[in-house]
């Protein structure tokens, strides 16, 4: 079994994230991709609450086979480490071989991870290239996923929401729909 580890804010889930997931489950022959929202963010304040941002993840994937939203994370109210989720789930799934997919902006601050040579040994990091992985001269080695630019930021949605201007293309439409009835980040 091939796991694809999506871990992030997703404040909210939009099409690059899913672009990203279709693309390294293609290329890498992954046989499932878990999607994980971190409960409490490292270097982030969320907007949405954790079961919110949970939600809009379910609703963004629901239609695709062989991915799932793990909620692991959202029921934590302490900072969530990619090591501590890796090693938790290495017992719960023995023989399991994870992928952690990560877009570039992350990739050129894996230095800065906790524990992030442990957590190397431990997985496969997959770089989806937004354009920029390929300029990025990097110690650490992970397998490069080649992907159309996608012009579209979780911040770029929220931003859109607040002025009250069209997320068509950006977000599943099953996620505007609940953003909206629940007037999250602002909009109507």
């Amino acid at each position: 079994m091939r796991i694809g580890i999506m871990g992030g804010t997703f404040d909210p889930i939009h099409i690059g994230h899913v672009r990203a997931a279709e693309r390294a489950m293609e290329e890498l022959a992954l046989d499932r991709i878990w999607f994980v929202p971190a409960g409490v963010p490292i270097g982030k304040q969320p907007v949405a609450a954790p079961t919110q941002r949970l939600h809009m993840v379910c609703l963004a994937i629901k239609h695709t086979p062989y991915w799932m939203a793990c909620a692991d994370e959202c029921v934590r109210n302490t900072p969530s480490y990619a090591i501590e989720s890796l090693l938790r789930w290495k017992v719960q799934y023995p023989g399991v071989a994870w992928f952690w997919i990560v877009g570039a902006d992350q990739y050129v601050r894996l230095d800065t991870w906790h524990r992030i040579e442990e957590l190397l040994r431990l997985c496969t990091f997959v770089v989806v290239d937004r354009a920029i992985a390929h300029r990025a001269a990097h110690h650490l080695h992970a397998h490069v996923v080649s992907m159309p630019q996608i012009d579209v930021s979780s911040s770029d949605v929220r931003a859109r929401y607040a002025a009250h201007l069209t997320v068509r293309d950006m977000v599943a439409d099953e996620v505007d729909c609940y953003v909206r009835t629940s007037t999250l980040y602002g909009a109507r």
